[in-house]
């Protein structure tokens, strides 16, 4: 009997004493009642980032992707874009004098002005990049009553309207009887505020940089008026004056040409509240 109680209370020294023992490991912050797996967190383990910092900068990073995501669609949304049409090429040369072809200095003009263009961050579409025309394959049975001049203006406006430009300039060069005639012109749809606007631009820089004494002026061009876009024609200068084309033959007067129209561009995009920069403009 007395062997029991000694038994009986025995017991309860040592159950009392697991349950202290198990109370004082609960309470520490390393226990855990299951192992953790390599790598991962728990509430009660020391990492060094409370739970509450890691989903701040989870949210933080899923904001900061979420604004260069709209940055990066507001631009792609806002990006003007300008078509640039060398006149003639192919099978038409434009104007030829003393064996000088129209069509060559009107793309080498382009291809300057191009880069002044994408430069200031603007999105450009030229008609043509080389020595061709826009004819389509069989163009004389598609259109019995046009000439190849017309058929090829009429795909030259179907692809200007097709890049839904904001703007348009087409690119050519005069010739007159009287060789004493120079200087480069804008030409405008008389029908467009826009397009009068840009011509008047264009033709300030010309008579600031290149001392053109032309004016902008109106006209009836097919391109002009068919254009959806605001489009100007801009002659840059008349290839049937000695001085001149022997100028326009020149790589360093394409360049200066190109950007002297870059900044009649420049000013009349600043003038309808659109802010590009303003690139290098040394020639």
């Amino acid at each position: 009997m007395n062997l029991h109680r000694v038994f009986a209370k025995s017991s309860t020294v040592v159950l009392a004493l697991l349950i202290l023992l198990l109370f004082w490991f609960s309470s520490r912050e390393t226990f855990s009642l299951w192992p953790l797996s390599s790598g991962s967190f728990s509430a009660g383990q020391d990492n060094g980032v409370p739970d509450d910092d890691v989903d701040d900068k989870n949210a933080l990073h899923q904001d900061n992707r979420e604004t260069d995501f709209q940055e990066e669609n507001l631009e792609k949304e806002t990006l003007l874009t300008v078509v640039i049409d060398p006149g003639h090429g192919g099978f038409d040369p434009g104007a030829v004098v003393e064996e000088v072809k129209e069509k060559e200095i009107n793309l080498e003009v382009a291809v300057y002005l191009k880069d002044y263009l994408e430069e200031a961050q603007l999105e450009v579409v030229m008609t043509r990049t080389g020595d061709y025309d826009l004819l389509p394959h069989n163009y004389s049975k598609d259109y019995p009553d046009m000439n190849r001049l017309q058929v090829d203006m009429k795909y030259r406006i179907k692809a200007i309207n097709e890049a839904e430009a904001d703007l348009v300039v087409s690119l050519h060069a005069n010739t007159y009887f009287s060789p004493g005639c120079r200087g480069a012109q804008t030409f405008y749809h008389a029908g467009s505020k826009d397009s009068n606007k840009m011509a008047v631009y264009i033709q300030e820089q010309f008579k600031e940089y290149l001392e053109s004494s032309r004016t902008a002026s109106p006209h009836g061009f097919s391109l002009l008026e068919n254009s959806l876009a605001p489009a100007v024609l801009v002659e840059v200068g008349f290839m049937t004056n000695p001085e001149e084309r022997e100028l326009l033959q020149k790589p360093s007067y394409q360049k200066e040409l190109a950007c002297t129209i870059y900044r009649g561009i420049y000013n009349y995009l600043v003038s309808q509240g659109q802010e590009i920069p303003l690139v290098d403009l040394t020639p």
